[in-house]
């Protein structure tokens, strides 16, 4: 079955999203290439990001990367925020994005990837104060023993998908916020294959769309060497904006 069959209306936000009124700083700030912005839709951009754009695009022409009927200029500028303004950095991962959604098993919900959004490993749970979506990945229910990588990869497409369908709203709510479970985990039973397909997702496919990244659950002798733990999810930190809570 393809996802896009169904329908997960009962996602949407109702009302409250009226109240949401950014400050400018929290659309956009700094300038030029060392800039950092929260929203990206029904907001102005400014003549760098427009300039930046008409060369991204130059480049992909160049690569012969084509893009997709539905891709907006928005899009290409997330990925050139979450390249630094790098464009071979911004055209490989977009290459990287078109390739894997082009793979048919990345929108089907076949019977492994039902299993992981079933058994609890990966789901939405609400929303935060300023009504981002919530997404938790536990991590002691990830078991690579039964589950397929691709599988998994699917999973995360799919569910970031339903949330930029039905919980994000453009010019108001962006953004993700990840709470990563770590109860029942220890420092070397980290599934590091999940993490690594779920950064390759998100960092593919969602440029500019994690807020922040809690870490949940940790056990004493974790938050004992936190040094450590640190080292394992450090190579994950620009892409999650990792807090320890």
């Amino acid at each position: 079955m393809k996802i896009s069959q169904l329908k997960f209306d009962h996602l949407n936000l109702p009302h409250q999203h009226t109240h949401i009124h950014h400050q400018p700083d929290d659309i956009k700030s700094g300038s030029g290439n060392t800039a950092k912005r929260k929203i990206f839709y029904q907001v102005p951009l400014d003549d760098f990001e427009k300039q930046e754009i008409l060369k991204l695009h130059q480049t992909l022409q160049d690569k012969r990367i084509t893009l997709p009927s539905n891709w907006t200029e928005r899009d290409s500028l997330k990925y050139l925020y979450s390249s630094k303004f790098d464009h071979d950095k911004s055209a490989e991962k977009i290459q990287n994005c078109l390739e894997w959604r082009s793979n048919p098993n990345s929108q089907t919900l076949s019977p492994g990837v039902k299993f992981i959004l079933e058994c609890g490993a990966l789901y939405i749970y609400g929303r935060d104060r300023q009504f981002r979506p919530l997404m938790i990945l536990d991590l002691a229910k990830v078991d690579f023993d039964n589950m397929k990588e691709e599988d998994f990869n699917a999973a995360v497409t799919i569910l970031m998908d339903i949330m930029r369908e039905y919980c994000y709203i453009p010019g108001k709510i962006e953004r993700t916020t990840v709470l990563i479970d770590l109860r029942n985990v220890s420092m070397t039973s980290v599934p590091m294959g999940a993490m690594k397909g779920f950064i390759t997702i998100a960092n593919a496919c969602f440029p500019c769309t994690m807020h922040k990244t809690y870490l949940i659950g940790m056990t004493f002798m974790m938050r004992m060497s936190w040094k450590v733990v640190e080292g394992i999810f450090y190579k994950f930190s620009s892409v999650l904006n990792i807090s320890l809570k």
